[in-house]
């Protein structure tokens, strides 16, 4: 139809009375999916599958042995380089009581938190000294203690004027010094703050401050407490 007839717009119509077949089919719809799922494929199962128990308990039986061990070695060698020692004796300066070969055990650490006694045996750095040409430490005993006057007379030792006993010396021992210690004032001297005079108890074979003179507190090594050799001297000191 045409606009201008009647005033009604051209309109399409559809007949109802078109036959089903006469209808021309359209090509079918296809749905999408709203959204594509991507699903991660593992190559490997979700757990692994535990080991065997036994060789696990062996393993860590194996590293905490080791880590036993370890510590062990680490405190043992701490002890020996900073606590405990065992030194040899070389020569016969402090017999009776300690001979040539004899082992004994020291400590290091007494000297850092009380002053040394008279009696001690201690190990001395004599390097430098006046007389002493070696490097080893010497092992003699504390008689002099700082502040005190050591006198040699008469073959005996003083202490403040008043005589030492001495009952770790053999009988008949007699203790002199030398003609190169009286001229350097060591029969007969008054020890400072930090000195002290030191002795082998085999006064005729001994090289001590009868002739290196008193040695300051820092040149004192360690302090020998027990010997472990031989073994029928076997005790303290």
């Amino acid at each position: 139809m045409n606009d201008d007839q009647d005033g009604i717009p051209e309109t399409d119509f559809i007949e109802d009375n078109v036959p089903e077949e006469a209808v021309i089919p359209t090509e079918p719809s296809v749905v999408l999916p709203s959204a594509a799922v991507v699903r991660r494929v593992r190559s490997e199962p979700d757990e692994t599958p535990p080991g065997d128990p036994k060789a696990k308990r062996l393993l860590y039986s194996f590293l905490d042995t080791a880590r036993f061990i370890g510590l062990g070695l680490v405190i043992g060698i701490l002890l020996v380089v900073f606590v405990v020692q065992r030194n040899d004796v070389y020569g016969p300066s402090m017999e009776p009581n300690l001979n040539e070969h004899d082992a004994v055990f020291v400590e290091m650490v007494s000297k850092y938190f009380t002053a040394p006694e008279r009696g001690d045996i201690i190990t001395v750095n004599a390097t430098g000294l006046d007389g002493y040409t070696k490097t080893e430490a010497i092992i003699k005993r504390v008689i002099g203690l700082p502040g005190e006057t050591v006198t040699i007379k008469d073959g005996c030792v003083y202490i403040n004027d008043v005589l030492l006993d001495e009952p770790y010396i053999a009988d008949n021992v007699l203790t002199y010094v030398a003609d190169r210690g009286i001229v350097s004032g060591y029969d007969n001297i008054t020890l400072g703050e930090d000195e002290y005079f030191f002795l082998g108890d085999n006064r005729g074979v001994s090289e001590d401050s009868r002739v290196m003179g008193p040695i300051a507190k820092s040149r004192i090594k360690s302090h020998v407490i027990f010997r472990i050799y031989p073994f029928n001297d076997i005790g303290l000191l």
